[in-house]
């Protein structure tokens, strides 16, 4: 790898945003055949015929125009064909999931239908199963932020793992590891539900004195594969992706724009991600 990347903007991101320009920067140069962005001189038509050209996801073609970016701005030179490409790129972005959205509205359940769904699993005494649908639907939480240790004791409590921690009156939920954890550093929620406290009560009970995970299979044994063990366990297996995308489009279609905002915080996802990439439109 080339220094014209580590430039005094590239210097500034964060360390997981850094190797993932690294990584799109690796993937640019097998495209030109290891010719670098700044031998392109001002002209970066070519630049950009040869991304359209190439068969990767308009997403990935997004990623590697933002390394571009980045190395021209240092020299000063002119974006503006990159930054049309891109808009030119969101706007196709645009059509296709509305194309692909047509199939889903009709697959997503509305947030009555999963409050249905999480009683019934309270009342067949599910308790893991409602553990982890009531922290997806209450707190719009990826699949990681489910890998948790519960203990009554917060002596245990580190600044690495996933807690539920059993206090006299309420749940805290708190989670370090997760996705944006670089952003948004850690976070911690209050759940103060009488019935998902004695669910987390008598989880922790059942575990004795082991280590008590949420995320075991039925003989105890740590689970392998989390994110399809998750998925089997939602509504209508459709996954927390699916749920969360339910979730956004029921309070934005009910004009409660601000609950979306506080899934913003506890899911750790800024508002223009939520609406561009979880909201489906009608």
């Amino acid at each position: 790898m080339t220094d014209e990347l580590y430039t005094d903007g590239f210097k500034k991101l964060n360390t997981k945003t850094k190797t993932a320009y690294e990584h799109h920067y690796n993937r640019l140069m097998n495209l030109t055949n290891n010719r670098n962005v700044l031998d392109f001189k001002d002209d970066v038509k070519e630049l950009i015929n040869i991304l359209r050209k190439t068969d990767i996801p308009p997403s990935s073609k997004k990623s590697i125009l933002n390394v571009i970016s980045i190395i021209l701005n240092t020299k000063e030179k002119p974006i503006k064909l990159i930054s049309d490409y891109r808009e030119e790129l969101e706007a196709k972005h645009y059509e296709n999931k509305k194309e692909s959205n047509k199939d889903l509205i009709n697959e997503l359940p509305t947030l009555a239908v999963l409050n249905t769904f999480l009683d019934d699993l309270l009342t067949r005494q599910m308790y893991r199963e409602y553990i982890m649908n009531y922290l997806i639907i209450k707190f719009g939480v990826r699949n990681m932020d489910l890998d948790v240790i519960i203990t009554d004791d917060k002596s245990k409590v580190n600044k690495v793992d996933n807690f539920l921690l059993i206090t006299k009156t309420y749940i805290s939920f708190i989670v370090n590891k997760y996705k944006t954890r670089d952003v948004y550093g850690s976070k911690k929620m209050k759940v103060e539900v009488k019935p998902f406290i004695n669910a987390v009560i008598k989880l922790h009970d059942e575990c004795g004195d082991e280590v008590c995970k949420l995320l075991v299979n039925s003989d105890g044994n740590e689970v392998k594969d989390k994110n399809k063990f998750i998925q089997q366990r939602t509504y209508n297996k459709l996954g927390e992706g699916k749920i969360f995308k339910a979730l956004v489009k029921d309070y934005v279609s009910r004009g409660k724009i601000e609950k979306t905002k506080v899934y913003g915080k506890t899911r750790g996802t800024d508002m223009e991600t939520i609406l561009a990439d979880y909201y489906v439109e009608e």
